[in-house]
């Protein structure tokens, strides 16, 4: 666990766990709305890979592949799974596809366009 500090105030957190000489992984992180400027989050997960490397950790999963977890490079791995969707008109991948496509739909756009639609969707 990292904690990130401003001042002596907790202001992030950043928990990983790991198996000796094997997968290190992001399990969990928190940060206070007013200090995401100074970019805590990214600095624990630096702090957290530089600490796995020096345990001999050499393989470093971030748990997800979505913007964030992207910018910080590497190959993102496919997670196979198989689900049956016995909803209505499949109502689950239904919902999947559509998020996905404005997913990709908003990465396209420009970034000041991308955040404000980000921002009136409350995401």
């Amino acid at each position: 666990m990292f904690v990130a500090r401003v001042g002596g105030k907790p202001v992030a957190i950043n928990v990983f766990r790991f198996f000796p000489g094997g997968l290190f992984e992001s399990a969990s992180n928190a940060s206070l709305d007013e200090f995401l400027h100074l970019k805590p989050n990214e600095l624990l997960q630096w702090r957290g890979i530089q600490w796995a490397c020096e345990q001999g950790l050499r393989r470093h999963s971030l748990g997800g592949a979505h913007q964030f977890l992207r910018r910080f490079g590497g190959t993102v791995v496919p997670v196979q799974r198989y689900r049956l969707d016995r909803t209505w008109l499949r109502r689950h991948e239904m919902r999947e596809s559509f998020i996905k496509l404005g997913r990709e739909t908003v990465e396209k756009m420009p970034p000041a366009l991308g955040r404000t639609v980000r921002r009136v969707l409350g995401k």
